[in-house]
């Protein structure tokens, strides 16, 4: 019964890092430019459930803010 408790607790802290880890990764996230600005890409990526997200970047907009995209998967 201990040891249950104590997963559950630990599970729920590793959910809270992860979702912490998303909100700040999200609020990272450059603005996304406008469509026809010069410089800008438009990147789609398909998940690994299938769906596909896109988003517009610049090309100057740093790999690390498309790995947080993808990671945020929104």
């Amino acid at each position: 019964l201990a040891e249950a408790k104590r997963l559950e607790e630990e599970e729920a802290r590793r959910q809270e890092a992860l979702d912490n880890s998303l909100s700040l990764k999200r609020k990272a996230l450059p603005a996304e430019p406008e469509a026809g600005t010069v410089g800008m890409v438009t990147l789609l990526v398909r998940m690994p459930d299938g769906t596909r997200i896109n988003r517009r970047f610049l090309s100057t907009d740093s790999l690390q803010a498309v790995f947080d995209y993808i990671d945020v998967g929104e």
